[in-house]
């Protein structure tokens, strides 16, 4: 789908806003508040909330990472919508534990990606991280990079309408 100018967010915002915004599109209208949500392909319900744009290790806002503040909408789009599903094992510090990765490929005037995260651990699924990787590089790059996140078992992909 095509990025609708009106979706983009503008810079300058506190991070709250653009959080808010973000889970706006899932119904949630308080930053504290979270829906789950049923993952296509899967028997799997994540949980969405503001924890997806927040650094686990000192609970900063990571919002504003990279750009990513302006695209909540299509970030959104990427959960509720996605074009594709994948199941992959992950290894951090010794702990073995599953991620979720969802992608969708919006255009732009070129190809770029919505990339959402989730990791399932002993407490079961939780948010990891919602961006759009490497927008302000040139398709090949984007696509190069979303290559290397299909790893793992395909869970879902998205028939696409021939015109």
């Amino acid at each position: 789908p095509i990025i609708n100018p009106e979706d983009l967010m503008p810079a300058g915002l506190p991070p709250e806003e653009y959080v808010k915004r973000f889970l706006s599109e899932f119904g949630v209208n308080d930053i504290e508040g979270e829906r789950t949500v049923q993952i296509p392909g899967a028997d799997i319900v994540v949980p969405v909330n503001k924890y997806l744009f927040m650094d686990k290790r000192d609970m900063s806002w990571k919002v504003l990472k990279g750009g990513r503040e302006q695209y909540m909408v299509p970030l959104a789009q990427t959960i509720l919508d996605p074009l594709e599903v994948w199941l992959t094992p992950a290894e951090m510090s010794g702990q073995k534990y599953l991620t979720l990765n969802l992608i969708k490929i919006f255009q732009m005037g070129k190809e770029v990606a919505g990339f959402c995260v989730f990791s399932h651990t002993n407490k079961g699924w939780t948010a990891s991280t919602a961006y759009m990787p490497k927008v302000d590089k040139p398709e090949e790059l984007i696509m190069k990079y979303i290559e290397t996140k299909r790893m793992g078992q395909l869970l879902f992909r998205k028939e696409m309408k021939q015109p």
